[in-house]
């Protein structure tokens, strides 16, 4: 945790007995909150499911073959960017908050940082965040909560959103990103051309191959 080893701090036992601790805290009504707790559970399932991914590559059955042992990583480099992504997680899930989750591990927790960890951490903490409000809306039959990960606004419909609404938002969402992507690259070619043609140096360019076509041609 940002450049210090903790024996046992993400021990499975350490674990189990926070999760205990949460639910016991929790439901007695006690003056703590499950924020903090929750990041630390985060950081523990992200480090005991890597340590689970080495001892199955580790079975006898794995050993011979090549591509099990590719896919082994190192529990002592790739352990940082897991506890990074489950810290990241357990953050998006306590506040709801999946970009702070991500900040917050950068701030707090990781001791090297890349931008391939951001766009992990990131997919992580939205995963999580979304779970989360998945179960919460599940739990009122299926109607989304307002103030759930995914929020339209405050509207007097009549009726709330359902779960069963949700594949078609993600279809207009989708069809939103492709939209968006293709103007990106339109206005890519444009400014391109725009350089390419309207600058002097583009310009000069284009006189010069005029002038070579006329030359040709007489």
């Amino acid at each position: 945790l940002n450049g210090i080893r903790v024996p046992g701090a993400l021990a499975v036992r350490t674990l189990v007995a926070k999760y205990l601790g949460i639910i016991l805290v929790v439901a007695s009504g006690m003056p703590a909150g499950r924020e903090g707790p929750m990041v630390h559970i985060g950081a523990g399932v992200a480090s005991t499911l890597l340590h689970l991914h080495s001892s199955v590559l580790s079975w006898p059955g794995c050993q011979g073959s090549n591509v099990a042992q590719a896919r082994r990583l190192d529990e002592d480099v790739h352990k940082r960017d897991f506890v990074s992504m489950g810290a990241a997680a357990g953050v998006a899930a306590a506040f709801n908050a999946p970009i702070g989750g991500v900040i917050f591990a950068l701030e707090e927790v990781s001791t090297h940082w890349s931008g391939t960890l951001t766009t992990r951490a990131f997919f992580a903490a939205i995963v999580a965040a979304g779970t989360n409000n998945l179960l919460v809306s599940a739990r009122h039959d299926g109607v989304i909560e307002p103030d759930a990960l995914v929020v339209f606004g405050e509207y007097d419909l009549g009726s709330a959103f359902t779960m069963l609404e949700l594949p078609i938002f993600v279809f207009i969402g989708v069809c939103g990103g492709l939209l968006g992507a293709l103007f990106n690259a339109l206005n890519g070619r444009i400014n391109r051309w725009r350089q390419h043609t309207h600058s002097p140096r583009g310009a000069m360019f284009a006189l010069a191959r005029g002038s070579r076509a006329r030359s040709k041609v007489l």
